[in-house]
């Protein structure tokens, strides 16, 4: 597998040390921008949460969450972070806004769990493979036995939850009985 970069405008594949940041400014001028000049410059959501607006939960896609995160008051910030949290579980929505994480920034959802306010980070919208590439193209034909067993097997194996999935983790060659014929 190759990961090549082709010019949008010759289609040539470039090698790496041919392409750069560039700010192209009004007047169509590229200024080169260096990753020393890049690393300087503050992301606008440095230690803060950017908040652009409120939707219901339902509404964001499952495949869209990243990684959450619990959030904590700074100092003075008690009484602000509880009315949040507050308004959030009585009106049921969750607030969508922005935050720089490892020099990045990232969509964030953020929402009233318990006691505290949840940070979830989301996968932005051309981040997502659309599903029509994913789904199977060939024709499937399944009988309605096939389906009933399946549905039984969900069935027989009962309520799953994250608490219940426990076992011993082995790295790959370290599982009992590897190496023994």
């Amino acid at each position: 597998m190759r990961y090549r970069k082709n010019c949008e405008l010759d289609e040539k594949a470039l090698d790496q040390d041919e392409i750069c940041r560039a700010y192209e400014t009004p007047d169509g001028t590229l200024m080169e921008i260096t990753d020393d000049e890049l690393a300087a410059t503050p992301l606008p959501t440095a230690k803060t949460i950017e908040i652009s607006g409120f939707l219901d939960m339902a509404g964001v896609p499952g495949t869209q969450y990243a990684t959450p995160y619990v959030l904590q008051p700074g100092p003075g910030g008690d009484k602000p972070y509880v009315l949040m949290r507050q308004a959030l579980a009585r009106s049921g929505e969750a607030s969508v806004g922005k935050v720089a994480l490892h020099t990045k920034e990232q969509l964030v959802l953020i929402y009233a769990y318990e006691d505290v306010l949840i940070a979830h980070t989301l996968h932005w919208p051309d981040e997502m493979k659309p599903s029509a590439e994913a789904a199977p193209t060939g024709k499937v034909e399944l009988a309605d036995n096939e389906i009933d067993a399946a549905i039984a097997l969900i069935d027989a194996l009962g309520e799953g939850g994250p608490g219940r999935v426990r076992g011993p983790v082995h790295r790959c060659g370290d599982r009992p009985g590897a190496g023994q014929d």
